[in-house]
C-alpha cells in the first residue's frame, strides 16, 4: 500500500548509460508504484530517473536501484527534508498521464525536460543533470 506523504519527504535523480532491460523497466515502474513514488524515466541512452515520495520510501527505492546490475549508475541528486509542498511530480503526472502513484516512461530527453516544467523543477533538473550552475 503506498504511503502517504506528511512531512519529511526526498526527490532524487539517477542517471545511467542506459535502461533497455524490460526487467529494469518493470522494477522501475512496479517499486516506485507500490512505494508510493512520483516520477519520471527516460530509457534507452541515457537512461535517466527522477522520483520523489516521503524520504524512507525514497532511500527503500535508491537501494533497490542500486542492488540491480548497471553499466553506469549515478545518484545525481538526493534532496531530503523537502515539505509535502514541495512534492510536485504527482502534479506534473496527473497533467500528463495519471494521478495514482508511479513511473511515467518516455523515449526522449526532451519529454524529460517539459515534464521537469510542468512540475515547476526545470532548475533543480537542470543542476543535478550538470545543464546549469
Amino acid at each position: 500500500m503506498p504511503k502517504t506523504c506528511t512531512g519529511l519527504n526526498a526527490r532524487l535523480l539517477f542517471t545511467f548509460h542506459h535502461i533497455l532491460s524490460e526487467k529494469k523497466k518493470t522494477f522501475i515502474r512496479k517499486e516506485a508504484r507500490e512505494l508510493g513514488l512520483y516520477g519520471i524515466c527516460k530509457i534507452g541512452y541515457p537512461g535517466v530517473l527522477a522520483v520523489e515520495g516521503t524520504e524512507e520510501s525514497v532511500s527503500t527505492y535508491a537501494h533497490g536501484i542500486k542492488s540491480l546490475r548497471w553499466a553506469s549508475c549515478t545518484l545525481a541528486d538526493h534532496s531530503k527534508g523537502l515539505t509535502d509542498d514541495d512534492l510536485r511530480m504527482r502534479v506534473a503526472l496527473a497533467k500528463s498521464s495519471s494521478a495514482t502513484p508511479g513511473v511515467m516512461m518516455v523515449e526522449k530527453m526532451s519529454d524529460v525536460g517539459a515534464f521537469m516544467r510542468t512540475a515547476q523543477l526545470e532548475e533543480w533538473w537542470r543542476q543535478a543533470m550538470g545543464y546549469s550552475k
